[in-house]
């Protein structure tokens, strides 16, 4: 395979938020203009929806052993030392040229119960809400967010499955979406879900007893549960989230459900970059993570977020605590992502940003009466 190959446009049928067709997840020159992606409940085939001239020209591209632009999520992760969304995907797929949809890679819209300090209307409907009680910008072309909902869309996404050996499903809250479960029953009726494994971007705040009996069918759930610090301070984090209700609900899955494989995935960013160790501990210490170190998803969105902004001095604090944190644990999975997210962390700063960070939790603190200086006393000392 080519150094710029992926396996992914080849064989991933992929829906973003709209319910428009797309590479991946990282993946974002489909959203407007001759690369538009085609809506799902409007397309006759699978073929029209993996044919695109967004799929041609990064399919070409990749041929030629060039970088196409719309994949610099994961060039950017390789550049800087980690492990890519396409590398991962290259290992488990391997290379084709036949074009038929392997992965689906399902985004359920962008409804969901948490408004998460670091998350967008993109992907949560509440935080539309809330950004328009706040006078803030909202996007007017956001539209069709409840796709999944539609009878052609869901007729075209079943018969997606007959060529399935792995399926996506992110948000918003994929665990709070019927129409994923409805996909999983008509694996099971085919008599094909013991060959499919199962993966899930989740916050873990929902469990259904209908999700676990239909996750013993399946060859293996993977669960990527959300999670950006320990306790109080997730809550903080991701409004509305309890965390003893995640606590519970992780301790049923794996009491109950042995096809199910859990892995903390957390964003790093200036809201939790001096406390992630404490989360990698508490990870440690949970039986059902097997001591997996959590993934790291680097925010570089909404930017004042961004830990690059951090003054120098807690730059040096937090390398040296996730330093610690991960030594000797080179084998596992996930450790490229913190050497990614340092690598990221000590890039320029800009002091705009870090004083937008400020006016921004101060504005969100008079909003849902919370408070960063007790929630987050670690970063409230740096306030300028």
């Amino acid at each position: 395979m080519s150094d710029t190959r992926c396996a992914l446009p080849w064989q991933s049928l992929s829906i973003d938020n709209q319910g428009r067709s797309r590479i991946c997840c990282n993946s974002n020159a489909h959203y407007s203009g001759s690369l538009a992606g085609h809506k799902i409940m409007s397309c006759a085939s699978i073929d029209e929806a993996m044919h695109t001239s967004y799929h041609a020209e990064v399919r070409s591209s990749m041929l030629a052993g060039e970088r196409p632009a719309s994949c610099k999520k994961c060039w950017d992760m390789e550049d800087n030392g980690g492990r890519s969304f396409r590398q991962i995907w290259n290992d488990i797929l391997g290379e084709t040229d036949t074009i038929a949809p392997r992965y689906l890679d399902i985004t359920l819209g962008n409804k969901c119960n948490l408004t998460c300090r670091q998350c967008n209307e993109w992907n949560s409907h509440l935080w539309q809400i809330d950004n328009h009680r706040l006078g803030r910008y909202t996007d007017r072309e956001l539209s069709d967010t409840f796709w999944f909902e539609d009878a052609r869309a869901r007729t075209l996404i079943m018969s997606a499955v007959n060529t399935a050996t792995h399926i996506n499903f992110l948000g918003g809250e994929p665990l709070i979406v019927e129409e994923q479960m409805d996909l999983l029953e008509r694996c099971v009726a085919l008599g094909i879900a013991g060959r499919i494994e199962l993966s899930y971007n989740t916050n873990m705040t929902v469990l259904r007893p209908r999700q676990l009996a239909l996750w013993q069918q399946f060859k293996r759930v993977n669960l990527s549960v959300s999670l950006d610090a320990v306790g109080s301070q997730n809550d903080y984090i991701r409004q509305n989230s309890r965390f003893s209700d995640i606590e519970r609900n992780l301790q049923q899955i794996h009491s109950s459900c042995d096809t199910v494989q859990m892995t903390v995935h957390a964003t790093f960013g200036v809201l939790n970059a001096l406390t992630l160790h404490e989360l990698v501990a508490w990870s440690d210490a949970q039986t059902w993570f097997s001591q997996r170190l959590p993934w790291l998803n680097i925010v570089t969105f909404p930017a004042h977020q961004d830990a690059r902004h951090l003054p120098d001095h807690a730059k040096a604090v937090v390398e040296q605590q996730i330093t610690a944190a991960v030594a000797g644990r080179e084998d596992d999975h996930s450790y490229s992502s913190y050497t990614a997210a340092i690598n990221h962390m000590h890039q320029s700063s800009d002091p705009v940003k870090w004083h937008k960070f400020w006016a921004d939790a101060d504005q969100l603190d008079a909003y849902k009466h919370t408070n960063l200086r007790h929630s987050l006393p670690q970063l409230a000392r740096l306030r300028p």
